[in-house]
């Protein structure tokens, strides 16, 4: 009895390290970008929590600013790499819209090695025929 709870106790106290958080964040002359999200470390899963923002600087696509994202649709977390795929389809706009935004990164490593620094690429379709497409860099961090 002493081991089954010995193990149950173990087991239950794995989820205190279980899961982490990844912020990654953009300000640059194309975008002002935030997202933060929680992850799992143990079964393959995810990104849960997910809270982000997106405000565009060119009035090309300003009719679509502040667009609020709440899920990730995919994301690769392996050693010493994130990488994000965020997609959305604003319904703050006329007609059909999609955003649809790749963070690729690296770990710096050394004593940082919780911060990420890569690129980004950003494709905004709006109506039939318009598109916005940019890229720069990006900065994320992962916190376990």
């Amino acid at each position: 009895m002493k081991i089954l709870a010995a193990l149950l106790t173990t087991l239950f106290s794995l989820n205190t390290w279980a899961a982490g958080g990844i912020h990654c964040e953009i300000n640059d002359q194309n975008i002002n970008f935030e997202l933060s999200a929680t992850v799992s470390h143990g079964i393959p899963s995810g990104p849960f929590n997910t809270k982000g923002k997106i405000t565009f600087k060119s009035k090309k696509v300003s009719h679509m600013n502040q667009s609020d994202f709440s899920d990730v649709l995919q994301a690769w977390l392996e050693d010493g790499v994130i990488n994000l795929v965020v997609y959305k389809e604003p319904n703050n706009t006329e007609g059909h819209s999609t955003i649809n935004l790749k963070i690729k990164t690296k770990s710096i490593g050394g004593d940082e090695d919780y911060v990420y620094r890569g690129k980004y690429n950003l494709d905004v379709y709006y109506s039939t025929e318009d598109s916005y497409n940019v890229s720069g860099r990006v900065t994320c961090e992962f916190l376990s």
